[in-house]
């Protein structure tokens, strides 16, 4: 193409721009502005103009993680540290007093539960864990294992986000259910496993109390390297749900190389976190990619908190539902056990209009579309043995709990 040929090309391309711009109708533009006042004015589209910039300039590095992505999804690199495992059980992480001791309160629960599942509990490093502490979760049919053990994991960060898919990846279970510490089941949360979904295709998700929004990584009309052409799978629409991992259930063995995708994006966090925000969307979008369709809850999660005097909710944590539309945890996301002192009596399932309230911490709702509900005599139930398994181990698990104090 001379020179001049080229020229021609970019006025028309110019002036089919402005075209398409005259023809726009009144709805267009209003979202076109709308995508402009994300993307540029709001903090969450500032953060997503630096990963998609990030990968803008740096090319060789976007061709890079293309290649390490295709290895994995093609079985050419495994991590040796993933373990297919065998049977069923349930994976915690965290260390120091306080993720201890509402795991532990997790722990509690579901033996009160009547359930007989294994436990595995991962641990970062040394310095998040005693021997005291140990000794007791063995008494409740815990397993712990140190994730600094590992020799893949040494010298990488884990302390954070990146422990959950490590200590999936890393587990002695096929099929594994995850819970986040703060994360309490409502009801024995063995029958999960039995769930049809889950059945289906090997892996059950959950919905967050965040939607996709116009401008994001996934959903902005100008970006040249969208994240699902990275990773080969279909882009959210916009006002799709996010997922959270607060709970995250998953055979092994059928997703063998899922499992080792979301292990390599949580290992690589400094670039996959800028986008994510987390771990929390690593999993299905790996399962995505290497072929299979997870299932997810229909039932997004409602907010649980407190509806005061003056008739303002304010939700403190996150109530999910099992396939079949029951409450089956509740997430404590604002304040767990270890803050938390009012007793909570009310609920909202989720609406539109949800948003974070800074000054108050909590999950409000906007608009008069949202209907306030008294909590259930279940939710009731599920609050005072949490409070009471709380003082339990506050009372008589001192020296578990103090052992902590040598870490510091």
């Amino acid at each position: 193409m001379t020179i001049l040929q080229e020229l021609q090309s970019k006025v028309q391309a110019v002036k089919l721009a402005v075209q398409q711009f005259r023809e726009m109708s009144l709805h267009d533009h209003k979202v076109r502005i709308s995508y402009l006042l994300f993307r540029y004015v709001s903090r969450k589209g500032r953060a997503d103009n630096k990963w998609r910039n990030y990968f803008k300039v740096s090319g060789k590095l976007y061709l890079q993680e293309q290649k390490n992505i295709q290895d994995i999804k093609e079985g050419i690199f495994e991590y040796s540290c993933v373990n297919r495992g065998c049977g069923r059980g349930i994976v915690i992480c965290g260390g120091g007093d306080r993720l201890y001791g509402t795991g532990l309160a997790i722990i509690k629960t579901i033996r009160a539960q009547g359930c007989d599942l294994p436990v595995e509990w991962f641990y970062a490093d040394a310095g998040e864990m005693t021997e005291e502490a140990i000794k007791l979760l063995e008494t409740f049919n815990v397993e712990c294992s140190n994730l600094d053990s590992y020799p893949e994991l040494k010298a990488v960060k884990k302390r954070g986000y990146q422990s959950k898919a490590m200590a999936i990846a890393c587990s002695k279970f096929q099929e594994v259910l995850f819970l986040d510490c703060d994360n309490i089941p409502i009801r024995n949360p063995s029958y999960l496993f039995e769930l049809k979904e889950y059945k289906e295709t090997g892996a059950l998700f959950w919905k967050d109390l965040w939607r996709y929004q116009q401008g994001s990584v996934f959903t902005g009309p100008d970006q040249r390297k969208h994240m699902h052409l990275l990773f080969g799978i279909q882009e959210p629409e916009v006002g799709e749900f996010e997922i959270e991992s607060g709970q995250i259930l998953i055979d092994k063995s059928r997703h063998w190389r899922g499992v080792h995708l979301f292990l390599y994006m949580n290992l690589h966090w400094s670039i996959y976190y800028k986008l994510l925000y987390g771990d929390k969307d690593t999993y299905a979008i790996a399962i995505k990619s290497c072929g299979s369709t997870p299932s997810v809850v229909d039932a997004p999660p409602a907010a649980i908190g407190i509806l005061d005097s003056d008739n303002i909710f304010s939700g403190y944590g996150m109530i999910q539902h099992d396939t079949l539309g029951d409450h089956c945890f509740v997430h404590m996301t604002m304040l767990d056990l270890y803050v938390k002192e009012q007793q909570w009596n009310a609920f909202v399932n989720l609406t539109d209009g949800v948003h974070y309230h800074a000054q108050s911490q909590s999950i409000r709702f906007s608009g008069d579309t949202f209907v306030v509900h008294l909590l259930t005599p279940e939710l009731n139930s599920w609050q005072e043995r949490s409070s009471n398994t709380w003082k339990e181990i506050l009372h008589e698990h001192t020296d578990a709990m103090e052992s902590f104090a040598k870490l510091s």
